[in-house]
């Protein structure tokens, strides 16, 4: 089972790229170093991989860290490098409803690895707010 109790079936080809949480309007703690790389066993690989959010409040109270080669940024992320996204909905009636808030000397690391042309964006926002008291 996964750590939401989704009943994993063995045997087969392995599909892992599917959600097990959406949520919508509420405040996610980052208070763990997360790693966007890292397995979706880890807090951080969990949260980027296996959850979709719209209308957060994304506070970065530990660093975060998306160093990924172009493979893993097109297997798991659509072909892209982002450090934190972070997208409002339709419901949203202010953009103060949406944020990306890093902590004081917290770090948002983003980099494509494998020395392609193509780069990383350390925080998107889609009608919100960023307040960066750390360095991306």
């Amino acid at each position: 089972k996964s750590s939401l109790g989704v009943k994993i079936t063995a045997g087969g080809p392995t599909f892992n790229k599917y959600k097990e949480l959406a949520i919508e309007n509420g405040e996610i703690n980052f208070d763990v170093a997360s790693n966007k790389a890292a397995a979706d066993t880890t807090p951080g690989g969990f949260f980027f991989k296996k959850v979709l959010g719209q209308r957060l409040r994304l506070n970065v109270n530990q660093n975060l860290t998306a160093r990924l080669s172009s493979a893993i940024a097109r297997e798991f992320y659509n072909k892209q490098v982002v450090g934190l996204e972070a997208n409002s909905s339709k419901q949203a009636v202010t953009n103060t409803e949406t944020q990306v808030n890093i902590a004081n000397g917290k770090i948002v690391d983003v980099a494509r690895t494998d020395g392609t042309k193509n780069g990383g964006v350390g925080v998107f926002i889609n009608y919100g707010l960023v307040d960066n008291k750390g360095t991306i």
